[in-house]
């Protein structure tokens, strides 16, 4: 920006003037100044005052024209630390404004950062000690130097087993007090065609146990186990010599587990060379919504297991193993399976047919009916048929179609989703119809008649009577064989009304029953 030649002369009610820094050029009696015409001649205005920043451009017009000046400039300062501090030495921090005028503040040192842990400084031997401190994280000084104890050499673990396995030669070895590791090593030929034991693995000092995948069938090799101090350092190695025998493949045994009312029953197939299966169980917490490790719960030669210790409500799953010697099957576990309650069945007969009623299980959500038939000429019982499924609210079920004098069996599974529980059969019933009743007053007493009823071998005739405007209770009165249909009640009162009712009966089945008209003696 320029401000031209008298570009405010004669301005003289102007007594001061602020120009800003970004004018680069101010002509002549730009400020401060009137004409004389008198005398024609430029004249400086009276204690005129130019505001402006130090150095500008606005400075030097106040001062090439012996105007007062006055620095309207304020510092802002920019900071940057120009030398950094170290743990030992201060560092400097400068602070410089845009109009070139700057200042410096020291930086405190900033001391040593040792770390907690300690760095080794020299590795100790059998024959010297070594030593280690605390590191400054900064720079290279340190602290708390101590001695590290001359090494101890480890004694060197045992073999303790040897075995062939379906992978491979396992070997385990005992374990060294202080040992931090141990090193397995296998002779081979190096490049010379020389023997030498080379390093396979460095294992944790928990691990007591390993096994070379690389066996070959018929084949005998040669290992050794060494223990390691925490520097790496190995102790004198065991050695020793195998001779590996793939075993014969076990076939994983395919599992079933199922609902029984003893407990969950597990079956399993049988494995070709196996001498024995190991039965495994494990549970399903439902608070943490895990599963537990697999637990050992039998070892049995045969093909099937009721675990006993089943609780309700729970979800467990099963696997088995098959066992020959140390050769063992893989395995593979069975789908979850809550262990429920066998609902307790009953049986009789009704009017409409066999009326079935079970006991309420807790969290079923419905039931499975089946029934199952027996055949007088076989002597033998159908296969359970499904006969259809009742809400969980429901407690009994009505076959319509049983036949009369067929004899009949049920049970009930109380479903939980799509898991059934186990089952217990009913007691044996036979469908028995109601007789028809009819009851006539004769000169002796009431006689009552019915009709042959198929399956029946006895008969029981009941009585109430009505008295003071009430029916008494049914009171049995008399028990025929399977081929009286009448008897008369000769104990009947003249002037009492009665009804009479029959039922047809096998051992422990009985009919329903269908009461007589009223009849006054």
């Amino acid at each position: 920006m320029s401000i031209g030649y008298s570009a405010f002369c004669d301005c003289t009610s102007l007594k001061s003037v602020t120009i800003p820094g970004s004018v680069m050029s101010i002509a002549e009696y730009a400020f401060g100044y009137y004409w004389d015409s008198e005398n024609y001649e430029y004249c400086k205005t009276e204690d005129f005052i130019i505001y402006g920043v130090a150095g500008s451009e606005a400075e030097f017009y106040a001062a090439e024209n012996d105007f007062t000046f006055v620095n309207t400039h304020t510092h802002s300062y920019t900071e940057s630390l120009t030398k950094q501090p170290t743990c030992a030495e201060t560092g400097i921090k400068t602070f410089t404004c845009s109009c070139g005028n700057s200042y410096t503040i020291p930086v405190a040192a900033l001391g040593h950062d040792y770390s907690s842990e300690y760095t080794i400084d020299k590795l100790p031997t059998y024959d010297k000690e070594g030593s280690e401190s605390r590191h400054c994280n900064r720079c290279n000084a340190k602290t708390g130097v101590r001695a590290i104890p001359k090494l101890v050499k480890l004694a060197s673990p045992e073999i303790l087993t040897i075995t062939s396995t379906e992978k491979g030669i396992k070997f385990t070895w005992s374990s060294v007090k202080e040992a931090e590791g141990y090193i397995v090593f296998k002779l081979t030929k190096d490049s010379a065609g020389n023997y030498v034991y080379k390093e396979m693995a460095t294992v944790g000092a928990s691990t007591l146990a390993f096994t070379d995948w690389t066996s070959v069938d018929g084949e005998t090799y040669c290992y050794a186990v060494a223990s390691m101090d925490k520097y790496g350092n190995p102790s004198e190695y065991s050695e020793f010599a195998f001779t590996f025998a793939k075993p014969i493949p076990l076939a994983t045994p395919v599992v079933k587990a199922v609902n029984t009312a003893k407990g969950i029953k597990v079956t399993w197939n049988k494995v070709e060379n196996a001498q024995k299966y190991v039965v495994y169980q494990r549970t399903y917490n439902a608070k943490t919504k895990k599963w537990s490790g697999w637990k050992t719960v039998k070892s049995t030669t045969g093909l099937s297991y009721v675990d006993t210790t089943t609780k309700l409500g729970t979800i467990y799953r099963y696997t088995v193993k098959a066992v020959n010697g140390k050769n063992v099957s893989a395995f593979k576990s069975t789908g979850s399976l809550k262990y429920n309650v066998v609902p307790t069945v009953k049986v009789a007969n009704a009017s409409n047919g066999i009326k079935v009623t079970w006991s309420t299980v807790a969290n079923a959500t419905g039931y499975t009916v089946y029934s199952s038939t027996y055949n007088a000429k076989t002597k033998k019982w159908s296969g359970w048929k499904n006969r259809g499924t009742a809400a969980k609210n429901r407690t009994s079920w009505v076959d319509k179609k049983a036949k009369a004098g067929t004899v009949y069996k049920y049970t009930v599974r109380a479903k939980y989703g799509n898991t059934l529980s186990s089952y217990k059969a009913s007691a044996n019933v036979i469908r028995l119809l109601n007789p028809t009743v009819k009851a006539v007053k004769t000169s002796n007493g009431i006689k009552v008649t019915w009709n042959k009823i198929a399956g029946a071998k006895n008969y029981k005739l009941y009585r109430a009577e009505y008295v003071n405007g009430k029916w008494s209770g049914w009171k049995e009165l008399a028990t025929t064989n399977s081929k009286t249909f009448v008897c008369t009640d000769k104990t009947a009162k003249k002037g009492v009304t009665y009804k009479y009712t029959v039922r047809a009966v096998n051992g422990k089945s009985a009919s329903s029953f269908t009461a007589s008209k009223n009849v006054k003696r």
